[in-house]
């Protein structure tokens, strides 16, 4: 950690099931030989509030001196304290420095010495062997080191128990507790749920919280017109979503029109947020595209499957565009003949919030209605008469 010249300072435990989410945020002012980190104690006490806000269980350290054996206790009795289905985040303020070969970086306290309790390598080797999964966040010079371990590229994501978020590349400083300053930031925009996160979503991925720090800490970079540095975090295996429940979604909702986004296409999500849920739209959605919609070999494209029915597709756009001559159609037939995906052509091309992001499935049919912009189209299995009309 470098201090620059002008530098400035910018609850309870909640189970989730048997997981209880504790942290310990520790800083020290005073190094042997070094700058002193001036602003350590009054950051650390904003991350300890800031981690609180998001349902942590915080223990904080902000010490003018510890020397590396007791800083080393510190953090060893914290990860003692977890069980293995524990969640624990552990934040550090301090100086850094590599170890030989870049193999490691250490932690230093305030004798300023590398010392092998204060190796961060070790404490995540030791993590493997069952310790509680654990979030290093490392304010500190070289920290990058500890997001990059050949080791770590190796190990199974599913295995792993330990993930770093470093304030700095390898070969950089860090300076002014920025990357701190940061996580104040994004912890606190976490609480006010400003995230851009599905609410299907109970927990805000790893790799969003990550970012969400290095766009801080560029900013705060270019606010100070100061010396840059690079935010760097654990690699993920892109081909594994590992459950890393760290961070709580504040904007979840457990609730029936959240289930019915789950699954449907997320080029339709925002649309479907300004429907009502009597509407269904993934069960039109659904039986417009048709069985066998090519989506699963085509990712990221909306194609549908329907075809054929020229006449009834001519006759009931027909029917939907002149809705001002009033009257009742009911489309009858044997299971299984496409009544469902007749009817949802009709409402995906027919809805005004639908029509425009569902145009790849209708728009090669023989025949599609215009918009209607009173179009009032209800789901009405397993709803008595009393729900349909209230829809309606």
């Amino acid at each position: 950690m470098c201090a620059e010249d002008g530098g400035r300072t910018s609850g309870g435990a909640v189970e989730l099931a048997d997981t209880r989410l504790k942290a310990i945020t520790i800083g020290v002012r005073h190094h042997h030989g070094l700058a002193a980190l001036d602003f350590a104690a009054e950051l650390v006490t904003q991350v300890a509030t800031a981690l609180r806000k998001v349902d942590y269980e915080v223990t904080e350290i902000a010490a003018d001196t510890l020397d590396a054996e007791q800083l080393g206790a510190r953090i060893q009795a914290a990860l003692k304290a977890c069980t293995a289905d524990d969640l624990l985040i552990v934040h550090v303020l301090s100086h850094g420095e590599l170890g030989d070969g870049d193999s490691t970086v250490y932690v230093l306290g305030s004798d300023g010495i590398k010392n092998p309790v204060l190796d961060v390598d070790q404490w995540l080797k030791n993590l493997q062997l069952g310790g509680p999964r654990t979030l290093f966040l490392l304010d500190l010079c070289c920290a990058g080191t500890a997001a990059r371990l050949p080791w770590q590229q190796r190990l199974d994501s599913e295995r792993t128990r330990g993930w770093v978020v470093a304030a700095c590349q390898r070969d950089q400083a860090a300076y002014d507790g920025r990357f701190s300053q940061a996580l104040v930031a994004v912890l606190n925009g976490l609480r006010d749920n400003e995230f851009d996160v599905d609410p299907t979503v109970s927990h805000v991925p790893l790799t969003t919280i990550a970012r969400a720090l290095r766009q801080e800490v560029n900013r705060l970079t270019v606010e100070a017109d100061s010396y840059g540095q690079t935010v760097t975090a654990s690699l993920q295996d892109i081909s594994s979503d590992p459950d890393l429940p760290f961070f709580r979604n504040f904007g979840h909702a457990d609730n029936e029109h959240t289930r019915m986004r789950t699954g449907l296409h997320p080029a339709l999500r925002p649309f479907l947020d300004e429907l009502d849920e009597g509407l269904d739209a993934r069960h039109f959605l659904d039986r417009a595209a048709g069985v066998g919609r090519l989506t699963d070999q085509l990712p990221g494209q909306l194609i549908g499957c329907f075809s054929g029915r020229k006449a009834q597709l001519i006759e009931l756009s027909g029917w939907m565009d002149r809705p001002e001559v009033g009257g009742l159609c009911v489309v009858i037939g044997s299971p299984g003949v496409g009544k469902s995906a007749l009817l949802g052509i009709m409402v995906c091309a027919g809805h005004k919030v639908l029509r425009r992001p569902t145009r790849p499935i209708w728009n090669e049919v023989e025949r599609a209605p215009y918009q209607v912009d009173r179009l009032a189209a209800v789901h009405a299995r397993q709803r008595r008469v009393p729900a349909i009309v209230r829809v309606h």
